[in-house]
């Protein structure tokens, strides 16, 4: 099957399968990567708290080779979406540059504001939860 993915000057997405077109909004895109992700990981639903759970139980050799595997942009929102768990916080800060750190904390800043919902982090925090696997899956962390 032939797969292309084409972004329109209305920001809109086109996807392409085979002879088959289907526009998508951004908000439906997400929403289907969500999807896509929940199913290819297994899970119904994904609850941040087991994300969560793993990363506070992780050793911080284990959190550090997941920092430096993460896109920037997934860092952000992890950093984002902890911002109410200080101790996971606290955690993932420590295991930064303190230039690594003030960026990521800038970019919070910057990127999300008080209307961020938990579906503008869902995407990012799918794929650090796929980081954790594959890196566990490799033994390079225990995540």
């Amino acid at each position: 099957m032939a797969i292309k993915v084409l972004k329109d000057e209305k920001d809109d997405f086109l996807l392409s399968f085979d002879e088959t077109l289907v526009v998508l909004k951004q908000a439906d895109l997400k929403r289907l990567l969500i999807e896509i992700i929940q199913a290819y990981s297994g899970k119904s639903k994904f609850d941040t708290r087991e994300l969560f759970g793993r990363l506070m139980k992780a050793d911080d050799v284990s959190i550090q080779a997941l920092l430096q595997s993460a896109e920037n942009e997934e860092i952000v929102a992890l950093m984002k979406a902890s911002e109410n768990n200080e101790n996971l916080k606290e955690k993932l800060s420590k295991n930064m540059s303190e230039k690594s750190r003030k960026t990521v904390e800038e970019e919070v800043e910057f990127k999300f504001d008080e209307n961020t919902t938990s579906d503008d982090l869902m995407v990012p925090l799918l794929h650090l939860t796929l980081k954790c696997n594959a890196l566990t899956k490799d033994d390079k962390a225990n995540i």
